[in-house]
């Protein structure tokens, strides 16, 4: 079924639209970034003075959490909730229905299909940040950088199941826009104690891992993101094949 589910990504193109648009923003990030003080100077007016800080490579490095935790990570929800929409077609649904009971058994391998190819898309992406990063400072923390960046890779993909969750029983988009609605009320309160705590929403942007930070520190947030894929997986799992959209 995997095999089945990954050439049927291949084939409707979806693989290298998300790829495309992780490159894009990750390029826009990074080199937005690094040349925002030359880009303002540009667009700037005569008589005012715009003052910028010089930039640091975590800025960069920031600047690309930010970026694919909010676009990439829209994109790719709904890309891979629309894989995971049975019964698409009459001939399709009534297919699933005489044969199954659960949706699980087929969705289950969409979704682990999903995870994949958005984990090695993502994690490319940080792979050519962080190429990109040491081509502008001579001196970078490349541990710390690749630790963040599996942690975010990690993270923006068991967030995607998550979404694929929601997906199965409103839409694609719906559960898209859900998902970035909390991440942008997240970050809004994530200075809260109790909330900042227990957020899984700030693995998604793990500047502080770029900073000596240990991961024992994150352990919370490690558990509420582990206890939203087991319950995501089981929404998934349990999920009727008749009420498939």
């Amino acid at each position: 079924m995997i095999k089945y589910d990954f050439f049927h990504w291949v084939r409707s193109r979806k693989i290298f639209f998300l790829f495309f648009i992780i490159i894009i923003c990750t390029l826009v990030a990074t080199f937005g970034t690094y040349y925002a003080k030359d880009i303002i100077d540009t667009l700037g007016t005569t008589g005012a003075k715009v003052i910028v800080q010089e930039m640091h490579w975590r800025d960069i490095a920031s600047s690309y959490f930010k970026s694919t935790s909010q676009i990439c990570l829209f994109a790719a929800i709904y890309l891979t909730s629309t894989e995971c929409q049975l019964g698409k077609v009459e001939s399709e649904k009534l297919f699933y229905q005489t044969r199954i009971s659960r949706g699980g058994k087929v969705l289950l391998s969409k979704v682990f299909t999903g995870f994949l190819i958005n984990f090695g898309s993502v994690f490319l992406g940080g792979l050519l940040t962080i190429y990109i990063v040491r081509a502008f400072y001579s001196t970078i923390n490349l541990k710390e950088f690749l630790l963040a960046i599996a942690i975010q890779s990690l993270s923006f993909c068991l967030f995607t199941i998550f979404g694929n969750a929601i997906s199965l029983y409103l839409t694609p988009f719906i559960s898209a826009m859900i998902l970035e609605i909390f991440i942008l009320f997240s970050s809004l309160i994530e200075n809260l104690n109790y909330f900042g705590q227990w957020s899984p929403f700030i693995l998604l942007t793990p500047n502080n891992f770029l900073s000596n930070f240990e991961i024992r520190d994150y352990s919370e947030k490690f558990l509420s993101l582990l206890i939203m894929t087991i319950v995501s997986l089981i929404l998934i799992w349990f999920k009727p094949v008749k009420q498939s959209r």
